[in-house]
């Protein structure tokens, strides 16, 4: 027998998908198409990750460019992919998603 239901769709994003200036509304773009051509889709975004940015600001500011002359970008690295993933992980488990 056939399972016609929509599936459940979470989109993840770390920013908000329903902002159309928000990464040049690509996330927007995507989050709308996915809805128009699969069905229902819940926003697990924006998340925001306030503290870990100004501890890596304040890292680039006052240890990597006085030393190196360049910026580390921190935004892009694996201790956020972490704390991403743990936060995501935490927002998944509240609701079913197929």
């Amino acid at each position: 027998m056939l399972n016609t239901s929509r599936p459940r769709i979470g989109f993840l994003t770390s920013t908000d998908p329903l902002d159309r200036r928000s990464w040049s509304g690509v996330h927007f773009s995507i989050f709308h198409a996915v809805e128009r051509n699969l069905g229902s889709v819940t926003a697990l975004g924006p998340v925001p990750m306030v503290w870990p940015l100004r501890i890596g600001d304040n890292l680039n500011r006052r240890v990597i460019v006085p030393l190196t002359g360049k910026r580390y970008q921190y935004s892009w690295s694996v201790p956020m992919a972490w704390l991403y993933a743990r936060r995501f992980a935490h927002l998944l488990r509240q609701q079913p998603f197929d």
